[in-house]
């Protein structure tokens, strides 16, 4: 995973750069989602991640304190579920930028069906794990030769707030993902065959698959892991049970793959990391060529 953690941390810090830097792109409404998912995502990469490397490194939690596993918790939940639900928002909301864009011509608009969401995931998502993982009402038990401590605040034996975490959280977020990408998917496609513009299409196509690329990522790595667990709820706590930790384990990918994602869905960005790539090979190439000129010089006289 180390592999992947050192590029994943350079391309998130690049993409959070030139998100913020470049004022069309910081403004783009289609971007507010990402940037915010990319901000989770440094997070993720670089308090979570350097835990869990180390916990695959020694088989245990270091430092081994109750502190270190709420905070685990805390991101490994609450960042985690904040991004499905974001990304399952965006799911919905570029409908709305697509083919209804003119519902945002204002700022009154803009404030009440674009940021105001935004706003409410984030409040919410907060609001609800600092409550049942930091002030909670039960105890919370830690194994620190287990994976998150065991990965089992003791807000999940409540079977309330367990299936509402589960559903709430993560089953609706994630169908809605999957249902909401495929209506887009269906509806772009019909307009193409009746858009006359080609620049009108050209737009469609950009907005579709910025939201389709980060939204299989999400989809395709959260649906095993929600459906076991809701199956689990419902009564048959041992189904899938084998497999489980294996679903668990690739979840960690998602936050690890989403730059890449998001590096190849937005053109504008791409180039300037490929121009930016190709200027370090030419200013690493010029100074070998200069060194070997100079050299033969200094030896030409002695010769």
């Amino acid at each position: 995973m180390l592999i992947i953690e050192i590029p994943s941390l350079l391309c998130t810090l690049f993409l959070l750069y030139y998100l913020f830097s470049d004022r069309t792109l910081r403004l783009a409404l289609h971007n507010h989602v990402i940037m915010i998912l990319l901000v989770l995502t440094l997070v993720y990469e670089l308090i979570a991640m350097p835990l869990y490397l180390n916990y695959f490194r020694t088989a245990t939690i270091w430092p081994s304190l109750p502190g270190i596993c709420l905070m685990m918790w805390m991101i490994g939940f609450g960042c985690y579920n904040t991004c499905t639900i974001l990304v399952a928002w965006a799911s919905i909301e570029r409908h709305i930028l697509v083919f209804y864009h003119r519902l945002l011509t204002t700022r009154i608009q803009r404030i009440f069906i674009h940021y105001l969401p935004l706003v409410a995931i984030l409040t919410y998502t907060t609001v609800f794990y600092v409550k049942v993982i930091l002030f909670s009402n039960c105890e919370n038990r830690f194994n620190y030769s287990l994976e998150l401590c065991g990965a089992n605040p003791c807000y999940q034996t409540d079977p309330f707030l367990a299936m509402w975490d589960v559903l709430l959280n993560g089953v609706i977020p994630t169908f809605v993902i999957g249902l909401f990408s495929l209506i887009l998917l269906r509806r772009v496609i019909q307009q193409k065959r009746t858009v006359g513009c080609r620049l009108e299409w050209k737009r469609y196509r950009k907005l579709t698959l910025q939201l389709l690329s980060v939204a299989s990522l999400h989809f395709f790595f959260d649906f095993p892991l929600t459906l076991v667990r809701f199956v689990q709820l419902t009564g048959h706590r041992g189904w899938a049970i084998e497999i489980e930790s294996v679903f668990f384990f690739t979840s960690y990918f998602v936050l690890l793959l989403q730059p890449f994602v998001t590096l190849n869905s937005i053109p504008n960005i791409g180039k300037k990391f490929k121009k930016l790539m190709s200027r370090q090979r030419r200013s690493t190439a010029i100074p070998l060529t200069n060194t070997k000129t100079n050299r033969r010089i200094a030896i030409a006289p002695i010769a």
